[in-house]
């Protein structure tokens, strides 16, 4: 296919929303007749986290063309295969745009589940309208704990990263830099709390001296005078920089820095000013071309599914691409083994779920989660040319399914 520039990319995913969207009224009959699998597909495509939801329409069609092509997904009770249908709409990165999104696909687009994702400040939101409207609600890339913490899920699903398998990845690069003392650094929210508490206990157990520090005095002077090898922070990007700036003007020089609650993404990050801050530091991502892991759609790996993405775009693979295709598996499969498009059925044989994806290992405990691994990656800032190493994990995906046997 034609390679297409970034521009034109979003200008076509505006448009095929547009279409999308503007073609449900036009075919109620054809939805009630149940031609066809719709799933409402809401993430961010306007607003702070845009940036998350390019790539979308794309990749996610990219996965379901070969089942497509084949006639869909075989509805026993209709003794007929259904092709897959997308809905695709904007959260606007808000926790009321994501409630209005998941309320008029539910209500005027009579969705038969809702696939949604990036930040938790949308992710949740949907969950619990779709818990409201029994609806199936596959979702990704949102905080674990702050999820579980909803109370229980009956139609809501949640593959995503957790503390314990960033800081998995974490040791490693620990292991990798010889690092024997770490200061902790975080922020006063309750978020935080809960984190600082799961390190200090992650740390006693993996003979990891840890100490927590507060921004009272000169931190940076703190820092160097207890000779800390490195420090963990869950912090806004904002405080970081500051704090980092601060140490480079101690001259204070830690094995590494690294960043929890912060992704750090090329496109927000490329510009120079913010490259050189951020150089050195250590961030963890739950998807990577490295990974090995297999797509249960198309057999594809982590190195196959870039290589198709390079095939087709010049605009940069985005580091979400694996969270979009990971969670189109799980609904994919979910709908192909229910046989059926009632949501109880769905639910079920989403609960039975036990398949190798793209992002690994999918299998829903009881409180409907999933953990996935992680791998630590580096930003890497070169003054003539910006780059990221994410492309290059630290942590292998085989290392990481071990450790979780």
């Amino acid at each position: 296919m034609k390679k297409r520039i970034f521009s034109a990319i979003a200008i076509i995913l505006l448009l095929c929303c547009t279409g999308i969207l503007c073609s449900c009224s036009q075919t109620a009959q054809k939805t009630s007749k149940k031609n066809y699998v719709t799933i409402g597909r809401i993430c961010p495509m306007s607003g702070e986290f845009a940036e998350y939801g390019y790539g979308t329409l794309e990749a996610e069609k990219a996965a379901v063309k070969e089942l497509n092509e084949n006639g869909g997904i075989f509805i026993d009770a209709l003794d007929k295969k259904l092709m897959v249908r997308y809905l695709l709409a904007d959260s606007c990165s808000t926790e009321e745009g994501a409630k209005e999104a998941a309320i008029r696909l539910i209500e005027e687009e009579n969705v038969d589940l809702i696939i949604v994702s990036h930040t938790s400040s949308t992710v949740d939101p949907v969950s619990q309208i779709c818990e409201e409207k029994k609806v199936p609600c596959f979702c990704c890339d949102a905080d674990m704990e702050t999820w579980l913490a909803q109370g229980d899920h009956t139609y809501s699903f949640l593959i995503s990263a957790g503390t314990m398998s960033r800081l998995d990845a974490f040791r490693d690069v620990w292991t990798e830099t010889d690092l024997t003392s770490l200061g902790l650094i975080t922020d006063e929210s309750s978020a935080a709390e809960a984190f600082s508490k799961a390190v200090i206990s992650y740390c006693a157990n993996n003979r990891i001296t840890v100490r927590e520090y507060n921004f009272t005095g000169n931190l940076a002077r703190t820092l160097s005078e207890a000779k800390a090898d490195g420090i963990l922070c869950y912090l806004d990007t904002g405080t970081y920089l500051s704090l980092k700036n601060d140490l480079d003007e101690a001259g204070v020089e830690l094995k590494c820095c690294m960043l929890v609650n912060e992704h750090l993404y090329y496109d927000a990050l490329g510009a120079a000013s913010l490259g050189s801050a951020f150089d050195g530091t250590y961030t963890a991502v739950a998807w990577g071309p490295s990974f090995t892991y297999q797509s249960s759609l198309t057999g594809q790996d982590g190195a196959g599914l870039k290589e198709w993405w390079d095939s087709e775009y010049v605009a940069p693979c985005p580091e979400s691409l694996g969270y979009k295709h990971g969670i189109v598996e799980v609904a994919v499969e979910a709908l192909k083994r229910a046989m059926a498009i009632d949501a109880d059925s769905i639910v079920k044989a989403a609960t039975e779920l036990n398949i190798e994806t793209v992002l690994g290992p999918v299998h829903f405990d009881e409180a409907h989660a999933v953990t996935l691994p992680c791998a630590a990656s580096q930003w890497i800032y070169d003054a003539h040319s910006v780059g990221i190493s994410k492309w290059s994990q630290i942590l292998t995906p085989e290392s990481i399914g071990k450790k979780q046997e």
